[in-house]
Order: structure tokens, then C-alpha cells, then sequence
């Protein structure tokens, strides 16, 4: 099959759709598929055409790193998809982008899967002022339903999406597929080196954490509780991977908190350099509640990261208490919770770890490839 794959935002920048996007196109092709990526970029004055990904140029959306805007109508843009002739669409956006791909569609007459990847509802204060969240809210969910009812098949990486589309009005059957992650064993060697540089092997634990530092990942509350946790056991250490419009905010409130010298912030880096920190860490830990399905929380329980996530009521099946981690409420939970891990020997480590890893291989990517597959079989199918 050829399937074009719509996405705000590609390769070389890092996101949790980003990494998604790559993995399936990966595993699509080596499975005999053709794929071509179609993205904006808004470095980039023309289009580029590369291995198969068309970059298109855009405006840079200044508060998501990363993310650029661009006219959801372009004849040329559509003269391209015509020439790859895709037997499927497949939309991972809402915006600018996924629009162009709804209208390429309609033109082409080809069948559209849509992937829903984000709770919105956290985010709308990016877009209304605060006095008008609800409002905003309201004003998304009907731009949501109105994506979502337009194409032929969706696909959501949780249960949480599915309360989403809900909200939003949308009545009808999705394809429940969870997300993978692709971890290479090539990481443990760089993980020695970030040990190293950082000064990690004296620490009793290393905490880490990977994603946007935006508002809605709570990263301040994550530094919060985590003050306390330093305050009895002064050389444990938190690695913070990522950049976003908080990093200056969070940076100079880790100062307020007086652990600025045990919080080790990374800034936005390439996803290749990601998985080492998570090598070199003992514990995964968020805050966060805005997650569908973390990519970064499952590469950390892939390198044998046990989480401590801030409990999510929609997402609470994703934690399997003892098994890949445990859920907390209130900041005392959070210092508890630790505590217990950062007491085991660094033998007992090593066996959850490594029993994790394996825990980890049942989220397959075979069965999330073949889910898919199935999927767009069903599309082509239909469609004909």
C-alpha cells in the first residue's frame, strides 16, 4: 500500500507525535509499504521533497517549539499527493496540515484515517485568555467534532481519547491502538558518558523526566514535590529533558525552591540524545495529566524506568502497580514512593529493571504495525 501521512510537525524536531510518526513509517516500510510524510517546517523558504517527506513552509507557532502553521489549501501541495497516488490518507493533526489533508481527500477521493494524539483541553489557554477557558473549550470540542466526523476511521493511543472524542460529541467506534517505543541497546554506552559529565555516580538516585516545558506538563508541581524529596536525601539528583516556553520560568523557580543545584535541565536536544539520560536515571517521574499516552514515559519504561506518574484517573490502567511503577496523588505519596525505591540495593534495582524490560516487549511493535495495517485494509476496502 501507499499511505501519506499528514503531521504539523516532523524530523529534526522532537515531540512525542514526532517519535510516533517515525516509528510507524519505519515499520511500515520495512513491512513492503510505501509512505510519504507531508510537514511543515518553518525553516525552510520552498518545498523540500526528501526521503519521501514533504517539507512545506510555514510561520512558527512561538509558543510550541517546533510547530509551524501553513494555508491548509495548495494546488501545487496537491498536485504532489496526486503523483505519489496514496491509497490511504492518514491525519495526525488537527490543524493547518491535517485540513489540507481532509481536503486533499475529498479531491483525490481517498479514504482518511485520523489519529487523535492530544487532550486539547489542556491546552486551549495557549489560544483563549484564561477568563475565557471555557469558551475555548467549547469552541474546540466543536472544531474537533467537526475533524473527527470527516474521516473514515479513527485511531486513539488510550482510553482518555476516547472520553475526549466523547466531550466533544463525536459518536463512534475507534480503533483503541496504544503507542510503542523504540529503544536500541546502543544508548547504554552514551548513558555512561552522561553519567560522567553530569557527575551522577555518586548519587543515591537520578529522577528524570522528558517532555515539553510547558504549562500543561506540571513540571512545576513535579519541582515541587520533588524539594521536599531533597530535602532528606540531598544527592538524589532530577534530570528535566527537554526545552518549551517554561524552561526560564521553571529554571529560575528550582532556584526559589534552593534545588537548582539538584536539578540538571537539558534544553530542547535531538531525540537520539534522549534516551541515554534515561540510561543513566533510576526513576521516570511526572506530573503531568495532559498525557493521552506518553512516548517518553514508555522509551523510559523501555530502558527499564520504573514511574512514579501523578495519578490520571482516564489513564490509570497504564500503570501496573509493582510491575512498571506506581501512581501518586498528594506530594507525601510522591516522597514515600521514592523513598521506597531509592532504599532497594543496587542489586533490586537492576532485577526491576530488567524485569520491566521484558514487561515492556509486550507492547509490540508487530501488533501495533499490524493494528494499523488493518486499519487502513479496512479504509481501502470500504472506500472501493
Amino acid at each position: 500500500m501507499k499511505i501519506a501521512i499528514f503531521t504539523d510537525t516532523y524530523k529534526p524536531y522532537v515531540s512525542g507525535v514526532t517519535t510516533h510518526i517515525g516509528i510507524l513509517k519505519e515499520g511500515l516500510e520495512k513491512k513492503g509499504h510505501q509512505v510519504m510524510i507531508t510537514t511543515v517546517d518553518p525553516k525552510v523558504d520552498e518545498y523540500i521533497f526528501e526521503d519521501n517527506v514533504l517539507y512545506c513552509p510555514g510561520r512558527a507557532v512561538k509558543k510550541i517549539y517546533g510547530y509551524g502553521i501553513t494555508n491548509p489549501l495548495s494546488f501545487h501541495r496537491l498536485d504532489i499527493i496526486r503523483d505519489f497516488d496514496p491509497d490511504v490518507i492518514h491525519i495526525q493533526t488537527e490543524f493547518a496540515i491535517g485540513m489540507f489533508g481532509l481536503w486533499a481527500s475529498r479531491r483525490l477521493k481517498k479514504p482518511v484515517v485520523y489519529t487523535l494524539h492530544t487532550m486539547y483541553d489542556d491546552y486551549t489557554d495557549y489560544v483563549f485568555p484564561h477568563y475565557a477557558d471555557k469558551l475555548g473549550k467549547s469552541i474546540a470540542h466543536r472544531y474537533f467534532h467537526v475533524i473527527a466526523s470527516r474521516a473514515d476511521e479513527i485511531i486513539v493511543p488510550s482510553k482518555k481519547a476516547v472520553t475526549f472524542l466523547e466531550n466533544c460529541r463525536v459518536e463512534r467506534d475507534v480503533n483503541f491502538i496504544p503507542n510503542v517505543a523504540g529503544i536500541s541497546e546502543c544508548h547504554k554506552e552514551k548513558a555512561e558518558e552522561v553519567k560522567e559529565r553530569l557527575g551522577l555516580s555518586s548519587c543515591e538516585a537520578v529522577l528524570c523526566f522528558a517532555g515539553r516545558m510547558g504549562r500543561e506538563k506540571s513540571v512545576d508541581v513535579l519541582l515541587l514535590y520533588f524539594s521536599k524529596l531533597a530535602e532528606k536525601h540531598p544527592s538524589v539528583k532530577l534530570i528535566l529533558v527537554g526545552g518549551g516556553p517554561e524552561e526560564d520560568n521553571l529554571r529560575r523557580y528550582a532556584e526559589e525552591l534552593g534545588i537548582a543545584d539538584n536539578v540538571y535541565f537539558t534544553g530542547m536536544i535531538a531525540h537520539e540524545d534522549v534516551v541515554p539520560y534515561f540510561y543513566a536515571s533510576d526513576l521516570y517521574v511526572t506530573a503531568s495529566t495532559s498525557e493521552m499516552n506518553s512516548i517518553s514515559m514508555l522509551e523510559g519504561m523501555s530502558s527499564g524506568l520504573m514511574t512514579l506518574q501523578r495519578l490520571d484517573e482516564s489513564n490509570r490502567y497504564q500503570i501496573v502497580s509493582g510491575t512498571n511503577g506506581w501512581t501518586y496523588e498528594t506530594e507525601d505519596e510522591f516522597c514515600a514512593l521514592a523513598e521506597q525505591y531509592i532504599s532497594k540495593s543496587p542489586e533490586e534495582r537492576a532485577g526491576l529493571k530488567e524485569k520491566l524490560r521484558t514487561y515492556m516487549k509486550t507492547y509490540g511493535l508487530e501488533e501495533f504495525l499490524d493494528k494499523t495495517i488493518s486499519v487502513y485494509e479496512k479504509v481501502r476496502t470500504e472506500k472501493a
